[in-house]
């Protein structure tokens, strides 16, 4: 097993090209990319032999925070005159995990998981990895490059009011 999980870690690099393409921006400081596609399972195999490498969890907290403040910061701009009401509920449809499962697909960002053969990579693992992708674009390029994506990749996605 752990020479499967190695073999997807040497290819780690070409995974992240995969995700700058997709993204359309390229990472300033790559262990949050790596970091951002790596799946808890994968890092638990890997770190028994290897030195350590992290799994997407907390930077997908991150990036959930980052993506409710933009997405809030976004509505009240385009319509200053929104209840609470209504941006509770395009808030809520714009980052639930169905919505960001269905952008990821639409990305393609499956393809740069590094994830383990046992793992199910279903609707939560996939809007967890685009959470973890925002947090990441966050640490390595900032807060313009991170409201960049999530306007292009994320809010274009749905019809805001």
């Amino acid at each position: 097993m752990s020479t499967i999980i190695e073999m997807k870690y040497s290819n780690s690099n070409d995974k992240i090209i995969k995700l700058e393409e997709i993204i359309g921006l390229k990472f300033n400081k790559r262990q949050w990319a790596i970091q951002a596609i790596t799946s808890i399972s994968f890092s638990n195999d890997y770190n028994k032999k290897h030195k350590e490498i992290y799994n997407q969890n907390a930077l997908a907290i991150l990036g959930d925070a980052i993506l409710k403040s933009v997405i809030s910061e976004t509505l009240l701009k385009k319509e200053r005159s929104i209840t609470k009401g209504e941006l509770t509920e395009t808030k809520k449809e714009l980052e639930s995990n169905d919505k960001l499962h269905k952008i990821g697909l639409q990305l393609g960002v499956k393809e740069c998981l590094l994830f383990t053969d046992s793992e199910e990579i279903n609707v939560n693992k996939i809007a967890t990895t685009i959470e973890a992708i925002i947090g990441a674009i966050y640490l390595s390029n900032g807060i313009r490059a991170t409201k960049r994506f999530v306007m292009d990749k994320i809010i274009s996605f749905v019809d805001v009011k």
